[in-house]
């Protein structure tokens, strides 16, 4: 924790970027990510949503599917809270703004290679995961 962003100060000082919750946080139920990052509009989850530009960008928790032990409400929130936030974006008037949607999380939802881990299981449970909102 401390230690990378120690390791990342220079950089993180000057330079602004987005995080996304992976699987190395998931020690104490993601309490040391949680500490150390505020990503806008999260309202203390590991999903949220910004505008830049002509994009629309959405940051989905792909860690829920795999520590459930945490419980499987999160999974719900996020779900529900992922339609909402797809609906408002494809309104005619933001879609008008921001033409582009882009939707990103730390594990993979298709894969090209056959990494044997990320790209075999785990793919699959995440799509499967996050079934199609059929938003139009």
């Amino acid at each position: 924790g401390d230690t990378f962003m120690q390791q990342i100060e220079v950089l993180a000082a000057n330079y602004p970027y987005m995080t996304c919750v992976g699987n190395h946080e998931g020690a104490y139920n993601f309490s040391n990510y949680k500490a150390r990052f505020s990503m806008p509009n999260d309202n203390g989850q590991m999903y949220f949503s910004f505008n830049m530009g002509p994009v629309h960008f959405v940051s989905i928790s792909t860690e829920y599917y795999y520590f459930t032990e945490y419980g499987y409400q999160q999974i719900f929130n996020q779900y529900d809270w992922l339609k909402k936030d797809l609906l408002d974006a494809n309104t005619p008037e933001n879609r008008a703004k921001r033409p582009w949607l882009v939707v990103f999380g730390h594990r993979p939802m298709y894969c090209s290679n056959d990494d044997g881990d990320d790209c075999t299981k785990y793919n699959s449970v995440v799509r499967s995961g996050i079934p199609a909102l059929n938003i139009s």
